[in-house]
């Protein structure tokens, strides 16, 4: 069988999926950072890609409820902030 590579970014949701798969493994604390992180990047991204303002307060809001549905405590406004820093321009 031969395995053909193709260059193809995994989506939010693909990685979020994943993240769901993995969750008993890595642990709730884990799963919870991971998550936010997935999703507090891809509304960045997003926001910045369509040219838009970034409000860290509406990402939060977002993020936050994307935890709380799937069972997680929050995130702060900090982790949002450090996310963008790492993905500054």
């Amino acid at each position: 069988m031969k395995v053909i590579e193709v260059e193809k970014e995994i989506t939010a949701h693909d990685k979020a999926r994943y993240l769901h798969v993995l969750r008993e493994d890595i642990g709730e604390e884990a799963f919870r950072i991971a998550l936010a992180k997935v999703y507090t990047k891809h509304l960045i991204e997003l926001k910045r890609w369509k040219g838009k303002k970034v409000v860290r307060e509406d990402i939060l809001f977002f993020v936050n409820m994307i935890l709380k549905e799937n069972g997680c405590e929050e995130v702060s406004y900090s982790f949002v902030k450090k996310v963008e820093e790492s993905i500054a321009h």
